[in-house]
């Protein structure tokens, strides 16, 4: 069978098995902490005052610091949420005596989410956009369009995102220490400090000193990530233990295959969050995906980078830089480069070939186009919007199309010789059931995968319950002439019923992993089903 049939057999054996009894596929939340918001479709904000001179109180409140202001009431979609407050984003423009774009909105102490508004792109769809990109493959904070109104009178056509909360982390994550949530700190906040690296923002470098750390990230454990910049080093298994090495692997390449440089792979590492599971493990959580696409173009030292100069930088760029300890230490072991390069294909196969990213862009582009002109800050900016999404815009800041963009990149990558190599794939897999009008249930997971010819290996990863982590065990294997069949059986502890699971396939050259997105969308198996 050659390279294109086997492709497109196995993206339609992807689809039927996605529509299959044994696919658990995340389903489509909102917001954690605001499940009446809406993903799809325009949300409505109404916040309510206890004053009309609110934007004056905000203004003193944001001299004095990042102090709150609280309100009579908020609703989302007509839901109401009880004690809560607003202050202006610290790190957005502020002019006293002028409307400020954007807000943060605290209910019970917690902020919830930021109310932002598009300062840095043109095409007012990058957040979205890179949003459900993002949060196909890994967790992310969500994001949505809203109509806000404070005291019934429209304040903007505005951004709802999602932040880290303990609720956030407990639902994808599971139950851990609710006080690991540590976060990024805004670039301009970031400042060279006496003894420690200079220019390190949060790149992961070691700092000696432990307190350098509280210069960089915030939150009530920011210190403890010392043990991840030590192993950084060089310690791997140590690393293994204390990070969770497939969202750091997902995010390099996400940020990759997208160029989104605002992120820990730009000139300033930024916008993440690092928190810790269930199982005590570091996650990386990224955000912030404004100038994605292209939109920050500061790559390295020196000039801003043209759009050729992006769209040709090879995987792996950061490899051998030491400023990047992250990159160094995964992207030099060849089972974890392996996994990056098969994330890489898998987010260019699922959103570039067939352009579904451009059928997204064009979704929300009309949203936007339909909302924007009752906003006066935003209205004169419509053409600009619309040509944003195939065209570079801009005579100073000169940002991007995001269809140029990514068609270049696209082309480019299909090229690099790394991703050449196809990794092997699938052909199928079946539980033994139990037979007809047989009396003897089926008590283990009894598995045969069919694979094609090129896979030299074949391992499970799987787990009998989300609270427990996933184990991992090798395939026995059986060959044929085109084909090749391997197998295992696998005996849950008493009173399990269900197996959670996925693929990982090797031969000399590649790794690939079956379902692609295999962190949100995991294959289920129970034995109730399999002894019908």
């Amino acid at each position: 069978m050659n390279n294109l049939l086997r492709r497109y057999f196995s993206v339609i054996l992807f689809s039927l098995i996605s529509f299959s009894s044994f696919v658990f596929a995340q389903e489509n939340i909102s917001f954690i902490d605001f499940p009446a918001v809406n993903l799809e479709e325009v949300n409505e904000v109404k916040i309510t005052t206890e004053t009309d001179n609110w934007q004056y109180l905000l203004d003193s409140l944001r001299y004095n610091g990042d102090e709150f202001l609280s309100i009579k009431s908020l609703s989302i979609n007509d839901k109401d949420y009880s004690k809560a407050s607003i202050a202006y984003v610290e790190e957005s423009k502020f002019e006293a005596d002028q409307i400020q774009r954007s807000l943060w909105l605290n209910v019970d102490g917690d902020k919830l989410v930021r109310v932002n508004t598009f300062e840095k792109d043109p095409s007012l769809i990058r957040e979205k956009l890179s949003t459900d990109i993002y949060n196909h493959f890994m967790v992310v904070p969500q994001t949505a369009y809203a109509k806000v109104l404070v005291n019934d009178e429209f304040y903007g056509f505005m951004l709802l995102q999602e932040q880290v909360t303990p609720s956030f982390v407990e639902y994808h994550l599971g139950k851990g220490d609710q006080t690991s949530i540590v976060k990024t700190r805004p670039l301009f906040s970031v400042e060279d400090h006496e003894g420690c690296i200079s220019n390190n923002y949060a790149s992961l470098l070691h700092e000696k000193n432990a307190q350098c750390l509280n210069y960089i990230f915030e939150g009530d454990q920011v210190e403890e990530l010392r043990k991840v910049t030590n192993a950084l080093q060089g310690d791997l298994k140590s690393l293994e233990m204390i990070l969770d090495i497939n969202s750091a692997l997902w995010m390099l390449a996400l940020n990759d295959v997208t160029l989104n440089f605002d992120s820990y792979t730009g000139l300033k590492s930024t916008n993440f969050y690092l928190v810790k599971d269930q199982f005590g493990r570091y996650n990386f959580i990224p955000f912030g995906f404004e100038l994605a696409f292209g939109g920050k173009k500061r790559v390295t030292e020196g000039s801003d980078f043209t759009l050729d100069q992006m769209v040709n930088l090879p995987l792996a760029f950061h490899k051998d830089n030491r400023k990047y300890p992250l990159i160094r230490a995964l992207l030099n072991n060849e089972t974890y480069y392996k996994a990056y390069l098969s994330n890489c294909r898998a987010v260019m196969d699922y959103y570039y070939q067939g352009d579904r990213y451009l059928e997204l862009a064009k979704q929300y582009q009309s949203i936007v186009e339909s909302n924007i002109e009752q906003d006066p800050f935003l209205a004169d900016q419509k053409e600009k919007m619309l040509d944003n999404l195939y065209s570079t815009v801009g005579k100073r800041s000169k940002v991007p199309g995001i269809q140029e963009l990514v068609d270049a990149r696209y082309a480019f990558l299909k090229k690099e010789t790394v991703l050449k190599v196809l990794g092997p794939e699938i052909l199928d897999y079946t539980f033994k059931k139990r037979a007809r009008f047989s009396n003897e249930k089926i008590k283990d997971f009894d598995l045969m995968v069919q694979t094609d010819k090129y896979a030299e290996s074949v391992k499970i990863h799987f787990r009998f319950s989300d609270q427990e982590a996933f184990r991992s065990i090798d395939l026995s294997e059986k060959k044929t002439e085109n084909e090749q069949t391997f197998a295992v059986k696998i005996t849950p502890p008493e009173g399990y019923r269900n197996l959670e699971f996925y693929f990982e396939l090797d031969n000399a050259k590649m790794k690939s992993f079956f379902p692609l997105n295999y962190e949100q969308a995991t294959l289920q198996a129970d034995l109730n089903t399999l002894n019908k």
